[in-house]
């Protein structure tokens, strides 16, 4: 399985979204049961929260935390303050 990850880290150059990334990991670790593995029963899970939805933030971007409070405050009314 962490063959799969960094196969698709450098696939999609460590820029992409969790999103992307699941998706690429699998379809990495389904090539490897059709040519390599046909007994490999484990697979990939994407668990998120509803602040931070896996195609709204970037694999390893510390801004991303950022999108979710931000969105967690806009669920709660309250806005942004200008700096």
């Amino acid at each position: 399985m962490s063959y799969c990850l960094q196969q698709a880290l450098e696939l999609l150059n460590y820029r992409c979204t969790y999103l992307e990334l699941c998706e690429a990991m699998d379809h990495i670790a389904r090539n490897l049961r059709r040519e390599v593995m046909p007994y490999m029963d484990q697979f990939f899970q994407l668990s998120y929260g509803k602040n931070a939805g896996p195609d709204e933030c970037l694999v390893f971007d510390p801004g991303s935390a950022f999108v979710a409070k931000d969105k967690a405050k806009r669920r709660r009314g309250q806005r942004r303050r200008p700096a």
